[in-house]
């Protein structure tokens, strides 16, 4: 396993971070000796950053993995994340004191390595449903803020470096935020099929555009960390029975047709679709660290196996690109 600097802040990151979200099977099912015997290959295989939220299985992926992290005695780079609701608008600071304390019991330990903001920003709120869309820069940056509660946790030692999220923000709003370097690590989701978090959108490109928000955030010296990196499942190069929140709809639906546009890639470069989609993101030199969510415990050496290939050939770049015009072969 090969480690990469998390910006300018003293930690390294593998290469290959272990996801702990509702795609990833190992954390959220199965049983205790299960999950603890994962975690332990993890650890064995060199990863050491385990990417976590309190709303994740509504709080079984913390409290499974410190249930792990206990029994094994092994305490990796964590990070953490905080996702405010329209009633926790009225008190940020005490919402996001609250959050990290409870995750912080679920995980049985005094601190995290990083603590992420989970919701999206926009130039104002934005909230839809009774679900918050997208906070506001002002909630964010403004008194009593998102900003000035991480800043007082992180004085008190309950977390090391302060993280916000992207992809599905405002992109304007998000570089209003990292401008004045408060923030020392950016997640952003970023993939074959979507790659405009790290780069101007392509030539036709039909898709979302994320305003390449990885180069500018190591611009700033942020660490980035990506997610994202098989869309949910579609680039995999198989479809389960397994379900998850994001498995489902018209874009899951939709990327499963665009991802059979790369089979040119394993019939001429590698030997899974799930490793030219890994490969891709680690090609692009500002990532720090990519997430994959796990459901076997078999693909953790793949996974780490597929990391020391390298990037993927120039001419499978070219002929990535080609595709992008014409939305993976899904428009004439």
């Amino acid at each position: 396993m090969e480690y990469r600097p998390l910006g300018e802040t003293e930690i390294d990151l593998s290469e290959v971070g272990f996801g702990c979200g509702d795609n990833a099977g190992l954390m959220m099912s199965g049983t205790a000796e299960e999950r603890s015997t994962s975690v332990a290959r993890a650890l064995e295989l060199g990863i050491n950053y385990f990417d976590t939220a309190a709303h994740y299985g509504d709080t079984l992926s913390e409290t499974n993995l410190g249930l792990a992290f206990s029994d094994l005695k092994a305490r990796p780079i964590i990070g953490t994340k905080v996702q405010l609701m329209e009633p926790d608008l009225v008190d940020i600071s005490g919402t996001i004191t609250r959050s990290l304390e409870g995750s912080l019991s679920r995980l049985q330990m005094g601190g995290v390595d990083i603590l992420y903001l989970h919701n999206r920003i926009g130039q104002e709120r934005v909230i839809a449903n009774g679900r918050v869309q997208r906070v506001s820069v002002e909630d964010v940056m403004g008194p009593g803020g998102v900003l000035e509660a991480f800043q007082g946790l992180q004085k008190q030692g309950k977390t090391m470096f302060l993280g916000v999220c992207t992809s599905g923000g405002d992109s304007a709003a998000l570089r209003r935020v990292l401008a004045g370097r408060q923030f020392d690590c950016l997640q952003a989701q970023y993939n074959i099929l979507n790659p405009t978090e790290a780069r101007e959108a392509p030539k036709g490109f039909v898709g979302a555009d994320h305003g390449n928000s990885i180069e500018y955030a190591a611009s700033l010296g942020m660490g980035v960390v990506t997610y994202g990196t098989l869309a949910a499942g579609s680039l995999s190069g198989r479809v389960t029975g397994r379900t998850s929140p994001s498995r489902g709809g018209d874009t899951w639906t939709d990327n499963l047709k665009r991802a059979e546009a790369l089979n040119f890639l394993v019939e001429d470069y590698v030997d899974s679709l799930a490793e030219a989609a890994l490969r891709f993101v680690l090609t692009k030199e500002e990532v720090s660290c990519a997430l994959m969510g796990f459901s076997k415990q078999a693909y953790l050496r793949q996974a780490v196996d597929w990391t020391s290939k390298g990037p993927l050939p120039d001419e499978a770049i070219e002929r990535i690109e080609a595709l992008y015009p014409t939305d993976f072969a899904t428009q004439g």
